[in-house]
């Protein structure tokens, strides 16, 4: 079967094979709509909700009934669970989802449509986490390994006081270990991989939309030369369409394509927030639901996920959109590591800093107060390094829009 799946692919048109694989629902039963909602600059969020997919709408009605059953059967089941604790969980998920609405609804709305935002925003959720925390236990293990087998070498030879006078350094080597390989580089190529395994009409690029088995096609009106897609038939029975009602005409400009990438990045990133802020809430912050909101505060002031999300999504687009050659996947996302890594090596080694210390009161200590100023600092540089990128990769993008311009005018004209 796989090996008619491989040959399937090379004898039915790409169009046709462009599908939502949970529903089998085809694109051109609701792709028209989301074109259609950008031809028109409607933004009313009745109309946006009408255009989505069959997909999104189970995600939704999925979405809201796990919340419900997850709270209700804790407030049963757990005695430290009451209304209070409920309350925190559903703010844990209003949190992430006022981060989207003020990302998508007012900054690219026309430019990635509300079914995408589902869809990237559930797959940031319930794939990246457990992606990324199992290749860290992965890793995690394997450097266990590597450093019990170096251990027993040095307990062999008698070394082993070595490791002694050296503790608190090696203890530092840990913890930028842990900040940089085991955290920044897991987290940030699971985002980069799980927007890059999602297929949706407003991700797709010019090229994704033709092959060598479609019919000749005018990408900017949508019409077709024949009916040879038509011509694909069930038994006899014609499926009744044509490339044009298979795929609409991109209704966006080259700079919407580049914001829509933006944006489609960092609502994988809120996913994945979203889903660590539970289990970071519940964890870290135990029962007690005056800690619990204070972990949310926290973790809601310093969004780091959507901000290294916004920096990766720069290579994105120079490669996809801007057409350079040489970004991949590694200078694309190299970035985004290091502001990551080093954010959380500061609150490790801060951490360290005060268990050496033995600081158990509750007054604010030094190590608390440095630690503050290099996150903020942190922070403020990968939000400046993201606004003069995006600027002047905003003047680029113009630029080829008034090429592109000039070239239809000319071409109208001759």
């Amino acid at each position: 079967m796989a090996q008619e799946a491989r040959e399937t692919k090379y004898l039915v048109p790409k169009l046709v094979q462009r599908i939502d694989y949970l529903t089998h629902e085809g694109w051109n039963m609701y792709e028209h709509k989301l074109q259609a909602l950008r031809r028109t600059k409607n933004k009313s969020f009745i109309a946006h909700m009408q255009a989505i997919s069959m997909l999104s709408k189970y995600i939704l009605s999925a979405g809201i009934y796990g919340i419900t059953i997850t709270g209700l059967t804790l407030y049963v089941t757990v005695n430290d669970f009451d209304l209070d604790n409920l309350a925190v969980l559903l703010l844990t998920f209003g949190q992430s989802f006022l981060v989207l609405y003020a990302i998508q609804w007012f900054y690219c709305r026309l430019e990635l449509s509300l079914d995408a935002v589902i869809k990237l925003f559930a797959a940031g959720f319930v794939l990246a986490v457990p992606t990324a925390y199992l290749i860290q236990g992965l890793i995690q293990t394997f450097i266990v390994l590597v450093v019990g087998v170096f251990y027993l070498i040095l307990q062999s030879f008698k070394l082993t006081s070595v490791l002694d006078n050296h503790a608190y350094t090696l203890s530092i080597i840990g913890e930028l270990v842990t900040a940089y390989i085991i955290a920044a580089v897991t987290e940030e190529l699971t985002k980069y991989l799980v927007y890059r395994s999602i297929e949706h009409p407003d991700l797709m690029l010019k090229e994704d939309w033709r092959d060598e088995n479609d019919e000749e096609h005018n990408t900017d009106t949508g019409q077709s030369d024949g009916s040879s897609l038509a011509s694909f038939n069930d038994g006899g029975s014609s499926i009744g369409v044509t490339t044009s009602r298979l795929v609409a005409a991109d209704a966006r400009t080259i700079p919407s394509r580049g914001r829509s990438i933006t944006c489609a990045m960092v609502c994988v990133a809120v996913g994945l927030a979203c889903a660590e802020n539970v289990v970071y809430v519940y964890f870290a912050g135990g029962s007690q639901v005056q800690d619990e909101i204070i972990v949310l505060i926290c973790r809601s002031l310093f969004p780091i996920h959507a901000l290294c999300a916004a920096m990766q999504s720069v290579g994105v687009v120079k490669r996809d959109v801007e057409l350079q050659r040489g970004f991949h996947i590694g200078k694309i996302i190299l970035p985004a590591i290091i502001l990551h890594g080093t954010f959380d090596a500061i609150l490790m080694i801060m951490s360290l800093a005060e268990e050496s210390d033995n600081e158990d009161n509750l007054e604010i200590s030094l190590s608390d107060l440095v630690a503050c100023f290099g996150i903020f600092v942190c922070l403020f540089v990968g939000i400046g390094w993201y606004y003069n990128e995006s600027k002047w990769q905003r003047v680029r993008l113009e630029e080829m829009q008034q090429r592109e311009d000039e070239l239809v005018a000319g071409y109208i004209g001759g």
